[in-house]
């Protein structure tokens, strides 16, 4: 999750962390990064196994309110008990 210039938070997946936020910071990562660079990671996670799984942890993050994801960037591990609640999934994550 990436904090933008607006105050908003971006979820998106990537293998590179590093590449991908100078990708947005120089304006060629999104539509709506290009609008309102990043200022900084708000919160990383690392899913082990397919792109896929890593796709349903995207697509989990960006169906919570702001106030969730605001309680996941302070307490990361509750990543994994949504995960568990929503989807009764066992991924594991660090």
């Amino acid at each position: 999750m990436l904090r933008l210039t607006n105050g908003n938070l971006y979820t998106g997946h990537t293998r590179d962390l590093q590449a991908r936020c100078l990708q947005h910071a120089r304006g060629r990562g999104g539509r709506y990064t290009r609008s309102f660079p990043p200022v900084g990671v708000a919160q990383c996670w690392n899913t082990y196994g397919t792109r896929a799984a890593a796709m349903r942890v995207e697509a989990l993050i960006k169906s919570c309110t702001r106030r969730q994801k605001e309680r996941l960037i302070a307490e990361p591990a509750l990543l994994e008990t949504l995960l568990r609640r929503r989807s009764g999934s066992r991924m594991r994550l660090e």
